[in-house]
């Protein structure tokens, strides 16, 4: 059993706000010390800020340095800070969202929840998804986190159309400040915007796929696994040297 239950993925460029959300982090979970944070940054200056403000904190940490940081480069940076992740559980984070109630608490008791342990859970259960969480299981079979910038939304369609989503209680509650970061960078016209949206379709429809398949074959093995160690069990009683 691992030594950490949750790794938290913060991607940050504003050591203000993620001094703050650091604070909120703590101030909100019941077991620090089973919690990691992995932090993406750009700069060297980052590092040093990040790396005191996490050191006067109870969680253990890692800090990735990249020159190259933005919101167009969300769903990359998470995939490579869930490669370097501990937990059981990839808490998709951002240092100007603040949280309420004692999440770690609700996102462990999630676990077993499916044999297989292939499922993402949502801090806010309606339409506009923020802050979900993934399980180890459900990223090593997709092997990302999403295609898109739009993390939250992915996760949230993917896991709903497979019915893999674990909503939580209202105590559980993810904000974010006001402003708008979809992907409107990345549409610049209606051209883009439909060949965008054309691409994500077709995207969705394999990674749906692949995860319904993922799974069927997850349970398959399982059920393997229990008819191999029930069938020991019967061998060793039936057979006398055992006894």
């Amino acid at each position: 059993m691992s030594a950490i239950d949750i790794s938290v993925i913060i991607p940050t460029i504003r050591s203000g706000e993620f001094k703050k959300c650091i604070k909120n982090l703590r101030l909100t979970c019941s077991n620090s010390e089973r919690v990691e944070i992995l932090v993406k940054v750009d700069s060297k200056i980052m590092v040093q800020k990040c790396g005191r403000i996490l050191q006067r904190s109870p969680f253990a940490y890692k800090i990735l340095h990249n020159n190259t940081i933005g919101y167009n480069k969300l769903h990359i940076m998470a995939k490579q800070l869930c490669r370097f992740a501990n937990g059981d559980l990839f808490f998709m984070w951002a240092d100007d969202f603040r949280i309420t109630g004692d999440w770690y608490a609700e996102f462990v008791n999630t676990r077993d929840r499916y044999i297989d342990n292939i499922y993402a859970i949502n801090t806010l259960d309606y339409i506009w998804s923020h802050a979900p969480v993934i399980s180890r299981e459900w990223f090593n079979l997709m092997g990302e986190v999403a295609p898109m910038p739009c993390v939250d939304s992915w996760i949230r369609d993917l896991a709903v159309g497979v019915g893999r989503y674990v909503g939580l209680s209202p105590a559980i509650n993810a904000t974010h400040q006001p402003g708008h970061r979809a992907m409107s960078e990345l549409m610049k016209n209606k051209k883009q915007t439909r060949i965008a949206r054309r691409t994500l379709r077709l995207r969705y429809k394999r990674a749906r796929k692949k995860l319904m398949t993922g799974i069927k074959t997850a349970k398959k093995l399982i059920k393997i696994k229990a008819k191999r160690e029930k069938m020991e069990i019967e061998r060793s009683k039936n057979d006398p040297k055992c006894t």
